[in-house]
């Protein structure tokens, strides 16, 4: 018996040490359990946020490819746009080739014809005479009534060139008065009393332009003393219709340089 009894004390404690060490195992495999339960918990929560930030950026996504979209026609239109502008441009260049082509013709006609124009007027100067002589009658004043009955001019004298200029008659030797004789006169102008000074410019006035086109020009006034040749050239000192040749020439010179702005010029005195 007491072999017996010590088998099953042996086989007892055996068995309770194969026990414990189940329940060991248990404990081990719960807690495993319970570790893998919380990793599992974690897993689940990550796979949320991930859900969550996977939807968020497909969100943005979306968004983002609206965006594109639109950038990609507002692309489109300012390459439309660019070529639009492009072609205009080149339109516009080539009208201002066309245009300056057109403004280098005219240039060159404008300055052909200026040539003739030179030649023309002053063919024309040199056809009336290289040399010209005028004649101007100054208006009589009132002490000199009688005077100015000595001058007279042919009406049928269109050209006004002509002046008579009629002497007083004079006691000859014999006693006898002989009668008032008449002397005839041709200039290239005669200027009357009622001729103003734009009269006389105005005949003078292309002699002025030959200057500017490089020809020497002398004008002179030649008189005795009071018959108005300081008048004649300077004026009344006005700035009125009282101006004389030399300042309305100079006035004249002025206005010819500033309309010619593509030339240089260089005037002394």
């Amino acid at each position: 018996e007491s072999h017996a009894s010590a088998a099953d004390s042996a086989e007892l404690e055996e068995a309770r040490a194969e026990a414990a060490a189940a329940r060991e195992q248990l404990e081990e495999a719960n807690a495993e359990a319970q570790g893998l339960r919380d990793e599992l918990g974690q897993a689940k929560s990550e796979i949320g946020s991930l859900r969550s930030e996977l939807k968020q950026a497909s969100v943005k996504t979306k968004a983002l490819e609206v965006a594109h979209e639109a950038e990609q026609t507002a692309a489109a239109v300012l390459r439309r746009q660019l070529q639009d502008e492009t072609a205009a441009k080149d339109a516009v260049q080539d009208e201002l080739r066309h245009a300056k082509a057109a403004i280098a013709r005219l240039e060159e006609q404008a300055e052909a014809h200026q040539r003739l124009e030179r030649e023309l007027r002053n063919t024309i100067l040199e056809l009336k005479g290289n040399i010209r002589v005028f004649a101007r009658v100054r208006p009589s004043q009132p002490h000199e009534a009688e005077a100015a009955k000595a001058f007279s001019f042919p009406e049928d004298d269109p050209e006004q060139q002509h002046i008579t200029i009629l002497t007083e008659g004079k006691e000859g030797v014999d006693g006898r008065q002989t009668p008032p004789k008449p002397f005839d006169f041709k200039f290239d102008k005669v200027f009357h009393e009622h001729h103003d000074q734009a009269a006389v410019f105005d005949e003078v006035s292309q002699l002025i332009q030959s200057v500017l086109d490089g020809y020497r020009v002398c004008i002179f006034a030649y008189g005795q003393t009071g018959s108005g040749k300081t008048y004649t050239m300077d004026g009344d000192g006005t700035k009125g219709e009282g101006r004389g040749i030399i300042p309305r020439a100079v006035q004249h010179i002025f206005g010819a340089l500033e309309a010619q702005k593509e030339w240089s010029f260089e005037l002394s005195a």
